[in-house]
């Protein structure tokens, strides 16, 4: 069996783009010349799907091994996104802790600046993360994933 490879050829009489799907060996000598158009090749596709069919019992089992896998990695983001939320929050407490002490003067100008650099650094990579825990109920409810 050899990989199969599609080529466009243009009819010169019409200009018409046909599309065919081949074998990659098809200009071997001892290779038969054989082209089929998407359709032939989505219907030997279909007619092979067909004899692997699983039997219901076996779809079934598939079925809820991919939902149970599914759902542990759903819970291992949701987890992983909470403990980034709960390091955001810690990071908005010392950023506010640090703006305060500025205000009242207690440190430099120089260290708040460069103190708050590194916290907002911190902070925006923190809240990219979060973005992740916004799409797990979109994925949840089938959306962006193929449904099972």
């Amino acid at each position: 069996m050899y990989p199969i490879t599609g080529e466009s050829v243009l009819k010169k009489q019409t200009g018409k783009e046909y599309i065919y799907y081949r074998c990659s060996k098809y200009t071997r000598a001892d290779h038969p010349r054989i082209r089929l158009t998407e359709a032939q090749l989505d219907g030997q596709m279909m007619a092979l799907f067909a004899r692997i069919k699983q039997p219901e019992p076996v779809r079934e089992w598939f079925q809820k091994m991919l939902r149970l896998w599914i759902n542990d990695q759903q819970q291992e983001s949701r987890s992983t996104a909470d403990d980034v939320q709960r390091e955001l929050t810690v990071l908005r407490d010392q950023q506010d802790r640090l703006l305060n002490l500025r205000l009242l003067e207690e440190i430099e100008p120089e260290t708040f600046a460069r103190k708050n650099t590194v916290a907002a650094r911190s902070h925006r990579c923190a809240d990219a993360t979060t973005g992740i825990r916004a799409s797990w109920p979109r994925r949840a409810r089938g959306h962006g994933t193929a449904s099972v």
